[in-house]
């Protein structure tokens, strides 16, 4: 019987966070759907063509150095406070640096798109991925443990935030900085909310790193050997006393 009640209470679980996922989806949909509506009316189109050029550069940047620490934590079983703060240190390091380079490539994709408006576009959307990393690594739990109701309001909430804050900037503004705005706005409630929601903080730490560097040889399906990896950190790091980077087991991986 145990077991039978112990199959009912995962079939549960398992069709309320499907349930959760649904709705994050559907109503992010929504909202995103009514904001444009709103915005059609109030701003120009020209003003959609700015924030469009600026988001594929963040986008992009993104895309290329996301290390995904998430995963990791969310399928390894025997998780330590270790590998939340060694996830949370690799993701911050990861944002940096992409938020450093989209600074400094802003002037190259305005040239790119022949607007110059872009270049300060980029320079304040690029804050979105640093907010990233600064947030609290350790609601990540809510998804692990399944606590779909935690983040569904973790994710309503920002998204209502950052909603009502571009619709009010567009009206105010009538500009395209109302969209840069309220995403900022959105983004730095969600920090907030993830240190309020949460009573762990991240700090500091690389200690988990070769653990990391093994979920990722996992995820890229590359044999995975201790000796290969204590030889790359000799010669690669600590030889010529160079920092460990976010995207650098990624990046060897790849190679």
């Amino acid at each position: 019987e145990s077991s039978q009640e112990s199959v009912t209470i995962l079939a549960i679980s398992i069709f309320r966070s499907s349930l959760f996922t649904l709705s994050i989806r559907w109503l992010d949909r929504c909202i995103g759907f009514l904001s444009t509506l709103i915005l059609a009316r109030l701003l120009a189109p020209d003003d959609f063509g700015v924030i469009a050029a600026a988001s594929l550069a963040i986008g992009l940047a993104d895309a290329l150095f996301d290390a995904n620490v998430q995963v990791a934590l969310i399928k390894n079983k025997g998780v330590r406070d270790e590998h939340y703060h060694t996830a949370w240190t690799v993701r911050m390091m990861q944002c940096s640096l992409s938020t450093l380079l989209l600074w400094v490539a802003a002037p190259y994709v305005a040239d790119y798109f022949k607007d110059p408006r872009v270049t300060h576009v980029v320079q304040a959307l690029s804050l979105l991925i640093l907010m990233n990393g600064l947030g609290n690594i350790w609601i990540i739990e809510f998804q692990k443990n399944m606590q779909f109701n935690k983040d569904f309001r973790f994710l309503f909430s920002r998204r209502v935030v950052g909603f009502l804050a571009t619709v009010i900037s567009a009206y105010l503004l009538q500009s395209y900085w109302a969209m840069v705005i309220g995403s900022l706005t959105g983004r730095a409630f969600g920090v907030a909310s993830s240190y309020l929601m949460h009573a762990k903080r991240p700090r500091w730490c690389l200690e988990e790193f070769r653990e990391i560097f093994k979920r990722v040889c996992e995820a890229k399906r590359v044999p995975y050997d201790e000796k290969g990896l204590a030889y790359l950190l000799q010669e690669c790091y600590i030889k010529p006393d160079r920092k460990i980077r976010s995207v650098h087991p990624r990046d060897i991986v790849d190679q």
